[in-house]
C-alpha cells in the first residue's frame, strides 16, 4: 500500500500540471512560458522525492504517471 507521502506527492504533481494548465487557458499566459514553469516546478518536486519515498514507490509513481 502506498504511503501517505506517495498520494501527497502524486497530487502536489497533478496540482501542478492542473495549475499551469489554468494559467495558460485563464490567464491567456503563453504556452511555452507556463510550459517551462512546470518543467522547473516539477524538477524541484523531483528532487526532494528521494528524502521522502523509497525508491519503490518512486519507481511506482513514475509508472502511474507514464501511463
Amino acid at each position: 500500500m502506498p504511503s501517505l507521502a506517495f498520494w501527497t506527492l502524486s497530487g502536489l504533481y497533478l496540482l501542478l500540471f492542473g495549475g499551469t494548465e489554468a494559467l495558460k487557458r485563464r490567464a491567456g499566459i503563453s504556452p511555452v512560458i507556463t510550459r517551462k514553469v512546470l518543467h522547473v516546478a516539477s524538477a524541484m518536486v523531483a528532487c526532494i522525492l528521494p528524502f521522502w519515498l523509497p525508491p519503490a514507490e518512486i519507481v511506482g509513481m513514475a509508472a502511474l504517471f507514464a501511463g
